[in-house]
């Protein structure tokens, strides 16, 4: 009986003293892999680690989308191996208390199969800013296209936009996983249905011998400057992604470049109240080209108020095509000119007519280029196209005589000029006899100095 007791014992004590040794040793399990990776045995595993830390945080991370490509190291992405817990679980493993588990934990770390699962912790916040900011880089809204209700048209433009919800959750998944590379799909979004706007004056001229009699028209401003707008108006912009110049080449239509957009980016509580009013969106553009404004935005323009005199838009800009059948061409006698061309060095100041408040402020229609819209309190609202740069936004009040753009040739346009619109009920209407003055046709308005007031 006695015989068989020691026999029993020894292996008990034996396998007893081997996990009491282990529970004694500080050293982690040998054989343990951490996160897929072999402990050194002999090197301080904290060291280990913090080496690991410190390369999986320079790792880079190249993400396609589309024909861009942009690499980021995991820090920059919020993505880093928490140390302190991967060590103390390292300690603690094969040291439960347990003879049985931590003896089978021992078993399977000598034969390479025990691994301690560090996965690294993601800043979702930081992931949120980079895809919010990838989006705003490579997304090319749709662009809408025109129509004059007689014939002409100007097809509009499927835009590209990347899935913020679904493109987080692909970059968090590739950072847990430790993918080097991460491929994000863009979608296309479809043109938006053609606005009712007309025709811009560059697409009525097609033939070689009206062409150049148009452009005739600008040679003397071509390439001419003007002095520059103050810093006081542009100094505080923060402008939203150009998009490059955004030419349109196909025949029969003459060739044009709708950019590059230089439009301000909405900000506080202008921002806010654009949001809430509902401005700054092409179903405000098409509601103000149909139809009187909202109420509540002639309020929001400090209005309703009775008819205003308006302040001439570009000083120093001269009196080119008014409004009306003014077009000598027989084909397009008939069109009508549904506002003022104002022919002016570019950079040249542009002016709000009167008080107002802004409805759109942006570059999403076609040959318009960048295009500002103001509903004024009595209800009217002003329109101005083919800027070089708006320095207002959608929601933004202005004042009679504030800066508010300057001119340019973005669009279908054959020069820089500046091309006015004023329009009572959605209906466009003849603003000459509400101007304080009109410079004599061909000639250019008195200078005054620029002011952003």
């Amino acid at each position: 009986m006695g015989k068989i007791v020691v026999v029993v014992l020894i292996p008990v004590l034996a396998v007893l003293g081997l996990w009491l040794a282990i529970g004694l040793d500080e050293a982690p399990l040998k054989g343990l892999l951490i996160g897929g990776v072999p402990v050194r045995p002999g090197d301080s595993l904290e060291q280990q680690l913090q080496a690991r830390v410190a390369a999986y945080a320079d790792e880079e991370v190249v993400i396609f989308a589309g024909p861009s490509q942009t690499r980021r190291s995991r820090r920059q992405l919020g993505a880093r191996l928490e140390l302190d817990d991967v060590l103390e679980r390292a300690q603690q493993m094969g040291r439960s208390g347990n003879p049985i588990a931590d003896l089978k934990k021992w078993w399977l770390a000598r034969q390479g199969r025990l691994d301690l699962q560090w996965p690294p912790s993601i800043d979702k916040g930081v992931v949120g800013d980079f895809i919010s900011a990838e989006r705003e880089r490579l997304e090319l809204p749709p662009k809408a296209g025109v129509t004059d209700g007689e014939g002409w048209s100007l097809p509009g433009k499927a835009g590209l936009t990347l899935d913020y919800h679904h493109a987080t959750a692909a970059l968090r998944r590739a950072l847990v996983a430790g993918n080097s590379e991460l491929h994000l799909e863009l979608r296309e979004v479809p043109a938006p249905e053609p606005i009712l706007i007309g025709s811009p004056d560059g697409a009525l001229f097609d033939d070689p011998e009206s062409v150049e009699a148009e452009l005739a028209e600008h040679s003397e401003l071509s390439g001419v400057e003007a002095p520059g707008i103050p810093d006081a108006v542009t100094g505080a912009i923060q402008w939203l992604p150009s998009r490059g110049d955004e030419c349109y080449e196909k025949p029969p239509m003459r060739p044009f470049c709708d950019g590059p957009r230089r439009v301000p980016r909405p900000l506080g509580a202008a921002a806010t109240r654009a949001s809430e009013l509902g401005l700054g969106e092409l179903s405000a553009v098409r509601r103000l080209l149909l139809r009187p404004p909202d109420g509540r935005w002639i309020q929001a323009a400090g209005g309703p108020g009775g008819p205003q005199n308006l302040v001439w838009p570009v000083p120093g800009g001269r009196f080119g095509r008014g409004f009306g059948f003014v077009r000598k061409r027989a084909a397009v006698k008939d069109r009508l000119h549904k506002g003022v061309d104002i022919p002016a060095a570019q950079g040249s100041p542009i002016r709000a007519a009167s008080d107002g408040i802004v409805a759109y402020a942006d570059n999403d229609i076609r040959g318009y280029g960048n295009l500002l819209m103001i509903v004024h309190a009595d209800g009217s609202t002003t329109l101005s196209a083919h800027c070089r740069s708006i320095f207002v936004f959608p929601g933004q009040r202005v004042r009679s005589g504030q800066i508010v753009a300057e001119v340019g040739r973005t669009g279908m346009a054959m020069g820089p000029h500046l091309h006015f619109e004023y329009r009572k009920g959605g209906q466009p209407s003849d603003p000459i006899a509400l101007f304080d003055h009109v410079p004599p046709r061909g000639q250019a308005a008195p200078q005054s100095p620029a002011t952003d007031r």
